[in-house]
């Protein structure tokens, strides 16, 4: 090494094969100078930024500490994938363009990735390999979205399972993760963070989920993710034998809606009794849950709490006339007074003939 004027003039012994580049170069001063005497400091602008610092940090802790609790794991899988797995699960549905590495470590890790899926198939496929089971990851992670007019960093919130996930040997009760169980994870994602009533779900067009088994989340009239079963040719391609479910949520365009402070909500338990109704109607076998209990809560008013779908049957004769049944249960309850059962019936008439009218619905005969 020499110094002129300004500059240093490195020249690397011949004998040093693994110095290749001025990474390799910049990491073997560090080494040489010792790594305890550098100081770590936060860059400057993240400095000036640290409140919005602490409120990410504040929501995130929120978000692992309600999925830990629903069994899941956090993980951190690598972010480039293969050209086989770069279009699996896009978030857009527009024309992507990827970020490409000029010097991949190798054909694995070739592109950018613009969902995070990909990974945790991966990741799911070597430990079923290993005779691991019953698996229940999530992951916070950043992609980068390329197009013709744009590009942008989105944070986005992975989950991913298969298997049981309620294994009690002394209650011998057990419970394997179904696409219902796993839209129950994302509508409670929602609740924990106080939003729920602004979240809608409508069927979702993804070819890499299964058709009958898949739906797109709204936040208001933003599509801020999906989720479903993943489709069986997909699982084939990661060489998943057992059904696998996953999620995938913005947290990006999440953080818009939140205040800029931390929320503190609450409300009074009620002292008067609540009114619950069972209401089981048939409709077409197109027809989607979510848009049935939008009409229900519009009827239903401010006496409406909680309306909750707890059966979905269909016989053969419901096959055959390409129809299905489904049963909700309504809880109806006043913070200022005990409701009268004679109201209840009535709004609950309203809520079957609005049914009725809008989708066609049919009271089922007990």
């Amino acid at each position: 090494m020499k110094k002129t004027s300004k500059d240093y003039l490195i020249t690397i012994p011949s004998h040093r094969l693994d110095i290749e580049n001025k990474e390799d170069l910049v990491e073997e001063l560090a080494r040489i100078y010792g790594y305890n005497k550098i100081s770590g400091s936060l860059p400057h602008l993240l400095q000036l930024n640290q409140a919005k610092i602490d409120e990410d940090h504040y929501w995130k802790n929120l978000i692992r500490q309600y999925l830990n609790n629903c069994g899941f794991q956090e993980i951190i899988t690598y972010s480039l994938v293969s050209e086989e797995e770069k279009n699996d699960f896009c978030w857009s549905e527009e024309e992507n363009y990827f970020y490409k590495l000029l010097f991949p470590k190798s054909e694995n890790h070739l592109y950018y990735r613009q969902s995070i899926l990909p990974s945790h198939l991966k990741t799911i496929s070597y430990n079923l390999s290993h005779q691991n089971k019953d698996l229940l990851f999530f992951e916070i992670g950043q992609i980068y979205s390329l197009n013709s007019t744009n590009q942008k960093k989105e944070e986005i919130l992975t989950l991913s399972g298969t298997g049981k996930i309620i294994k009690s040997l002394v209650h011998k009760l057990e419970q394997e993760l179904d696409f219902f169980w796993m839209k129950g994870i994302v509508e409670n994602f929602w609740q924990s963070l106080n939003i729920f009533d602004r979240i809608s779900f409508a069927s979702s067009s993804s070819k890499d989920f299964h058709p009958h088994q898949r739906a797109d989340i709204f936040l208001d009239q933003t599509k801020v993710g999906f989720f479903g079963q993943i489709h069986p040719l997909i699982r084939q391609k990661y060489k998943i034998g057992p059904a696998v479910f996953g999620a995938q949520i913005s947290l990006s365009k999440l953080w818009i809606f939140f205040p800029p402070k931390f929320p503190i909500s609450y409300w009074e338990i009620p002292s008067f009794p609540k009114i619950e109704r069972d209401l089981a109607l048939i409709f077409h076998q197109a027809t989607e849950a979510g848009e049935v209990i939008k009409i229900i809560k519009k009827i239903g008013g401010e006496f409406l709490v909680s309306v909750e779908i707890f059966d979905v049957y269909s016989d053969e004769k419901h096959k055959k006339n390409q129809q299905k049944s489904l049963s909700f249960r309504l809880i109806f309850q006043s913070s200022q007074m005990t409701l009268l059962s004679k109201k209840i019936n009535e709004i609950v008439k309203n809520i079957a003939i609005a049914l009725q009218n809008s989708l066609g619905a049919k009271l089922r005969e007990k």
